[in-house]
């Protein structure tokens, strides 16, 4: 049983107090209670409006444990350095700062803080240990390289992909002055050049890290396209889609081919993860990714076209077959199409056996002027007509064709009629050798938030759909070679690289309208009842992502023995939802101490230690919506 939210932080000390002995160090303030991380934004930086996707790099990181302010309201009154004081780590946004909260800035690093910063203030230089010598201009590819080991043992990159990775934006160009190189960028995919991408520098009690780059827009960029090629036709095919943010038909690409077989945005947000974990001055906690421990799980979607009622049963029934769930998108459209031929009865049953009915919205494919008002009103009519005959919104969908508008225009469309998660960044590069042309073409295997130009993140998740069957069968691939391309990503995302994989199956293409789509789905599908790898709806994958990354610590206090041979970690674990099988990750080593035992509401917990991105962690499930974790460490 989980205690009332009034006594948790009296619990979780009485616990720790007993638990070591009595006499403790405390090694917090008087503001424990207070987040350790913090992100400072500011609003009214013009020159780059997606700072507040720092925060969403959190969430997607698991490092729930943060709050996050705005410049202003920072610096609102004297005490600047008195408002960070309470923090452990504060991320710092790409800004301008006036010299208050320079000082404000300088004094937290020099009492002993971790400040990480994109693209910092030059007046700061002399914290980051580095001096500016410019400005590197964007380019459409360009690339970095984490260093992997540094000679005194610290690897914050040591599990990071060693190949080199794209990033977007502009770049700092950046000289060394007591600063240590943790990224290097690159002047090509393959050659490192001498300036550093990622910088830390030892100052005071404390530490900092610059990014030469702002991590927040690359990820952004990579994960949404090229703002510059939106409303524009790309990829040599009639209509506009996501993917002609990535790919022109005259050779320019905003994602290199040789590198979709990285998820890129995900790997650069993990090096910040593992920064901020491995420089904190105490453990910190962190969400696992996926349902329970799960490395990767497979989604299943189907965009039904005009099918409906019986015709769309033998791939639900298939599916179910091997324990797994699907998504169908129906059409509107009297008298011929989805949603008005399938009857009450038969959607109800489809739901009640644990798959998902959504839309599949058409607007004629109408582009430029006008599709923005087009869209909206055709997805709001389909959206009506499925909630009026079977009393449910869509929690996900894909448009007919894959029709998109603006930039982010469609996936707030989508948001704005009740929809939370969008499946239309979808792959369909075209390659003189399909068989290699795989993989994650926007960088990414994970849902997030969209954001907009503004820098406003829309209430909808980015889910990238991988493998549509009409690109295996199109691209003329056999079954066993599609099956070898799903199968060689699965095991990539089991060896590091934790993805979502998203399947199209269209019914009509499975009830045999080309060779291979009636074959591979089976396939895949025991293969994932064989190795265990869940086999999920677009609206379960929904439910977890939204419940996970509402999940906080709170309370968080770390105390030390007198004699420094026991530490124990304290927090409140707080999720919105009971019963998602959401896994806590707590560091399973520290300071030349190694992680004892685990109770969560004074039980013990079943432990697993598994390193992830190179760092080791004690790993536990729990069905909780609260309970209160302590971890004992002992030498």
């Amino acid at each position: 049983m989980c205690l009332p939210r009034r006594w948790s932080g009296v619990f979780t000390s009485l616990v720790l107090f007993a638990l070591l002995g009595g006499a403790a160090r405390a090694e917090d303030g008087p503001n424990s209670g207070a987040a350790p991380i913090l992100v400072v934004t500011d609003r009214q930086y013009a020159a780059n409006p997606f700072g507040d996707y720092l925060a969403e790099i959190l969430r997607g990181e698991g490092l729930v444990e943060f709050a996050t302010t705005d410049l202003a309201t920072l610096g609102a009154g004297p005490d600047g350095a008195g408002r960070l004081a309470a923090r452990r780590v504060v991320v710092l946004a790409q800004m301008r700062l006036d010299p208050a909260a320079q000082s404000a800035f300088r004094e937290f690093v020099r009492t002993g803080g971790l400040l990480v910063a994109m693209r910092p203030d030059a007046e700061l230089a002399d914290v980051f240990g580095i001096r500016v010598e410019g400005t590197l201009p964007e380019q459409l590819l360009q690339y970095f390289a984490v260093a992997r080991e540094l000679p005194d043992g610290m690897s914050p990159g040591l599990g990071i992909t060693a190949s080199s990775l794209q990033y977007h934006g502009e770049a700092t160009r950046y000289a060394l002055d007591g600063a240590r190189v943790l990224a290097f960028l690159s002047k090509d995919a393959e050659t490192p050049s001498p300036n550093p991408a990622v910088t830390l520098h030892e100052f005071g009690k404390g530490r900092a890290v610059a990014f030469a780059f702002d991590l927040a827009k690359s990820v952004v960029l990579m994960r949404q396209g090229n703002p510059d090629w939106q409303n524009s036709e790309g990829d040599g095919m009639p209509q506009y889609r996501p993917m002609d943010m990535f790919f022109r038909a005259d050779g320019r690409r905003y994602c290199d081919a040789a590198r979709m077989s990285i998820p890129q945005a995900d790997e650069a947000q993990r090096l910040l993860a593992n920064l901020v974990l491995t420089l904190s001055d105490r453990p910190l906690p962190r969400m696992w990714y996926l349902p329970k421990m799960h490395k990767v799980i497979l989604v299943n979607t189907g965009d039904a076209e005009d099918m409906a009622e019986t015709q769309i049963d033998p791939v639900l029934d298939t599916c179910a077959k091997y324990g797994g769930r699907f998504s169908v998108y129906l059409r509107n459209g009297p008298p011929n199409r989805g949603i008005e031929r399938t009857s009450v009865e038969k959607e109800a049953a489809w739901r009640k056996a644990g798959h998902e009915v959504g839309v599949h919205v058409w607007a004629g494919g109408k582009d430029g002027e006008g599709a923005a008002e087009a869209l909206d009103q055709a997805f709001g009519t389909i959206v009506g007509d499925i909630e009026k005959k079977f009393g449910h919104r869509s929690p996900t969908v894909r448009s007919h064709t894959i029709d998109w508008t603006g930039w982010v225009d469609m996936a707030a469309i989508e948001a704005k009629h009740g929809t939370g998660m969008d499946m239309n960044y979808y792959h369909y590069i075209k390659s003189a050798s399909p068989v290699d042309a795989y993989g994650y073409f926007n960088g990414t295997g994970m849902p997030q938030r969209f954001i907009d130009a503004q820098g406003q993140l829309l209430p909808i998740y980015q889910a990238t759909t991988e493998w549509p069957d009409e690109w295996f069968a199109d691209s003329k691939l056999t079954v066993d070679q599609t099956v070898g391309v799903m199968k060689k990503m699965f095991e990539a995302a089991e060896a590091g690289y934790y993805s979502a994989m998203v399947n199209n199956i269209h019914p009509p293409r499975y009830n045999g309208s080309d060779k291979i789509t009636p074959e591979w789905p089976t396939v895949i599908w025991k293969y994932c009842q064989e190795k265990g790898i869940p086999s999920w709806s677009g609206a379960m994958l929904l439910d977890f992502v939204e419940a996970r990354n509402a999940t906080r610590f709170e309370n968080l206090v770390w105390r030390v023995a007198p004699d420094g041979k026991q530490s124990e970690l304290g927090f409140t674990f707080r999720a919105p939802v009971a019963g998602q099988d959401l896994t806590v990750m707590i560091p399973a080593e520290w300071s030349g101490r190694k992680l004892a035992s685990v109770t969560a509401d004074g039980k013990p917990v079943d432990v697993k230690t598994d390193r992830i991105k190179g760092l080791a962690y004690g790993m536990f499930t729990t069905g909780a919506a609260q309970c209160e974790v302590v971890a004992r460490y002992a030498k």
